[in-house]
């Protein structure tokens, strides 16, 4: 079964339910000692891959791919854009305050890395000013599965990771 790409409203409405977890569970943190060891959630890859998704198709990231169709990847990848014979696989990631990520084999033989740092949003409910990272063939950069903060990967890449802002509100 096919995924079907989450629409602006759905993904507000996963965003909102996601924010009031991370509510929940700040509240219980400062309400109780041992809840210090409980932790946030991971944000769900089928919202950040729609969100990527939709940042492509409106020409804000990867603007290279603008007249490929875009669409899940199923096995092969996160993403996938064609045009005629060109296939380009994308790989993203997201995270939150603690900004690091498992890199897999997939992640580094993908067309593309893009990774979206919502950092405190959940926590702080503001979405207007979320990171997105992106990499060309990261394969080049790294070498093999790992585990990755952002800082790391920006050591590693130099002047190659593409870093632009967003807001929410725009999908």
């Amino acid at each position: 079964m096919s995924k079907t790409i989450l629409t602006k409203p759905e993904i507000f409405e996963l965003k909102n339910t996601l924010t009031k977890v991370f509510f929940d569970i700040t509240s219980i943190k400062n309400d109780t000692e041992i809840a210090k060891y409980m932790q946030y959630p991971k944000i769900p890859s089928f919202l950040s891959e729609s969100i990527c998704i939709h940042l492509i198709q409106k020409k804000i990231i990867l603007n290279e791919l603008s007249n490929y169709s875009i669409d899940f990847g199923e096995s092969l990848c996160d993403i996938l854009a064609q045009k005629n014979m060109d296939v380009k696989k994308i790989e993203v990631k997201s995270t939150g305050h603690s900004a690091f990520q498992n890199i897999g084999p997939k992640d580094i033989v993908s067309d593309y890395l893009v990774w979206i740092h919502f950092d405190n949003s959940f926590i702080n409910d503001i979405f207007d000013d979320i990171a997105i990272f992106t990499l060309k063939q990261p394969g080049k950069f790294i070498k093999k599965p790992q585990k990755l903060t952002l800082s790391k990967l920006r050591d590693l890449t130099h002047d190659n990771l593409i870093e632009e802002r967003f807001a929410l509100d725009i999908l």
